[in-house]
């Protein structure tokens, strides 16, 4: 009778641990309240399998504010209107992403289009299709910054959204949300951010916001593309700029609620990736990445590094394009791994 009440008190302590640490455990995690997307074409694909385990692990609920530049402007706004990372697995596997590179008329269409709106492709399917996918989910393909942030006082699924944007007229970043552009449409914040240039059509966008056609621009007219020209690692829109030396000095102080996801080429983190250089291919590769994950890092300090998962795609190569079922899986199993490497 003892040994009996001793086993099961010993049953009981460890109980009380196993829960201590799981309780523990998801504390941590819930003290994420924000989520950084950085941009990088097809490898967005990589973000779903890595919110199947945010999910899973209880941060997603706990997310009020998702910041994200071109691909991860996409996955962003999906993020804020209360789709799962499962749900957007499923439009991952069943989308056929070749077709948004729209021309119209084989090459004609493209050169005529590069002249006049300096990009080659237009991103007409790809928003009818985002807009299908919000209002699947019951939110309307017109709402604005404000309207969503309104819906977020009272749907806790729903979240903020900040999305980034290069402004080629004024020559800077514009982080698009309810405090700086109110009125705007998400869509077309989204719209300006996934435009790549030259191979995406430019965007024209008037002071307050709205998208018009190049026939209606004036002295106003911003000439937008891309946030990922300037930033595309968006990690640092909830950061705290602080000025010192009576302003002569600055430095983003992190922000420790903050996760942020990274797309990058191979395993390499605090670090940059190396590139084997034997050709034209090689050259160009290497020149692109050093622009643009020097340009990601320069507000990255050891913590804010270690704030970000770090999703290696193995080098695969993030041009739009059709890619089969099989392909799309691989890519979403990185962000599942990496995320899941994170947290153990």
């Amino acid at each position: 009778m003892l040994f009996w009440a001793k086993s099961h008190i010993e049953i009981l302590k460890k109980f009380i641990l196993i829960s201590t640490l799981c309780f523990l455990q998801l504390h941590a995690y819930s003290q994420y309240t924000n989520l950084a997307l950085e941009g990088g074409g097809m490898k967005g694909l990589a973000y779903s399998g890595a919110f199947e385990v945010l999910d899973s692990i209880g941060i997603t609920q706990h997310i009020e504010r998702v910041a994200g530049t071109s691909s991860g402007a996409m996955n962003g706004l999906l993020i804020s209107i209360g789709y799962t990372g499962k749900e957007i697995t499923h439009l991952n596997l069943i989308k056929n992403f070749g077709k948004y590179s729209q021309v119209g008329i084989p090459i004609l269409s493209g050169l005529i289009r590069f002249y006049r709106k300096y990009g080659y492709y237009k991103t007409d399917r790809f928003m009818k299709e985002l807009a299908q996918a919000m209002a699947a989910k019951g939110i309307s393909p017109e709402i604005t910054f404000r309207e969503l942030h309104e819906l977020h006082g009272t749907n806790p699924k729903l979240k903020d959204l900040y999305i980034t944007g290069a402004n080629l007229t004024d020559q800077k970043l514009e982080v698009f949300s309810h405090q700086t552009y109110p009125n705007m449409k998400i869509i077309d914040a989204v719209k300006i951010s996934i435009s790549i240039p030259l191979y995406y059509e430019a965007i024209f966008m008037q002071p307050d916001g709205s998208i018009i056609d190049k026939k209606q621009a004036n002295q106003k007219t911003k000439v937008m593309t891309d946030g990922g020209v300037i930033d595309n690692y968006p990690f640092h829109v909830f950061d705290s700029l602080v000025t010192v030396n009576e302003g002569r000095n600055q430095y983003y102080l992190c922000n420790e609620k903050t996760l942020g996801l990274k797309l990058e080429t191979d395993s390499s983190q605090h670090t940059m990736a190396y590139h084997q250089i034997t050709n034209q291919k090689d050259f160009f590769g290497a020149f692109s990445h050093l622009s643009s994950e020097t340009l990601n890092r320069r507000h990255l300090g050891k913590q804010q590094l270690d704030q970000t998962i770090f999703i290696n795609t193995q080098g695969f190569n993030p041009k739009i394009r059709r890619l089969n079922e099989k392909k799309k899986r691989e890519i979403i199993r990185y962000g599942y791994q990496s995320t899941l490497r994170f947290f153990e």
